[in-house]
């Protein structure tokens, strides 16, 4: 959770919209709604994706669903799947993978190349999606049909 002073800063960003609330309580809610936020990063993106081309101010609710977007986003940072072990592999230096004489790359026997080896596994027995079928359907040749002879009617 952000301080109430960053999050009132956040709010008195708004006030040059139209519809900004003349009345205290209903700026405090606005403030209260910004005080859900994380971090201050996530607050200040939040407001400025509000902001980017708003003609009126954001109600509450507006801003809680691009906070909670922005909270979530600032939890779903990218992080590497294999972690490097400790202390680094002697053979593959924790990648995962080691250069055999001869240019040939092999996987290590480490828990990092074990694991990657089953994320590719994984990643191979993995059954692809049916494509669909351009073929055209029995309805709609019929419909195809039926329209060729109204033009012919015509």
């Amino acid at each position: 959770m952000i301080d109430r002073p960053s999050a009132k800063l956040q709010v008195r960003r708004l006030s040059g919209l139209d519809f900004f609330p003349a009345d205290d309580v209903a700026v405090e809610e606005l403030i209260s709604a910004a005080l859900e936020a994380e971090n201050h990063e996530a607050c200040r993106k939040a407001f400025d994706s509000l902001i980017y081309d708003a003609n009126r101010c954001p109600t509450p609710g507006d801003i809680r669903r691009v906070v909670r977007i922005e909270n979530e986003r600032f939890k779903s940072t990218w992080a590497n799947p294999i972690k490097p072990s400790e202390p680094l592999c002697a053979k593959c230096q924790s990648n995962g993978y080691f250069e055999r004489p001869g240019g040939v790359f092999d996987r290590c026997d480490c828990d990092n190349g074990l694991e990657f080896s089953q994320i590719l596994l994984d990643q191979l027995n993995q059954k692809p999606e049916p494509k669909k079928s351009s073929a055209p359907t029995e309805a709609k040749v019929q419909r195809t049909v039926r329209l060729a002879e109204t033009l012919e009617k015509i």
